[in-house]
């Protein structure tokens, strides 16, 4: 299990395409989506494919400390879910 940020326009293919793929290989993982592009369909879609969440940038330090703390809770439960 590991967290993951990807923005949404990167080479070779998107961050939503990056997403998508990446969770074929590793279901577990946790996606934060990290953009300066404020399109709402774009967080629609990401939504729909489970990223825990869509930070515009500029990002505050408090804000992205708070959601790395989450990501970090919410994949210590799924380890720990895991090894039950």
């Amino acid at each position: 299990m590991t967290g993951q940020s990807v923005d949404i326009r990167i080479p070779v293919m998107d961050g939503l395409a990056f997403i998508t793929e990446a969770k074929k290989i590793c279901s577990q993982s946790c996606y934060v989506v990290m953009s300066a592009y404020n399109d709402f369909e774009y967080a629609k879609t990401a939504l729909r494919l489970g990223v825990k969440d869509y930070i515009l940038k500029p990002v505050e330090e408090a804000e992205m400390e708070k959601i790395l703390e989450e990501v970090m809770h919410q994949l210590d439960q799924k380890k720990t879910a895991r090894l039950q």
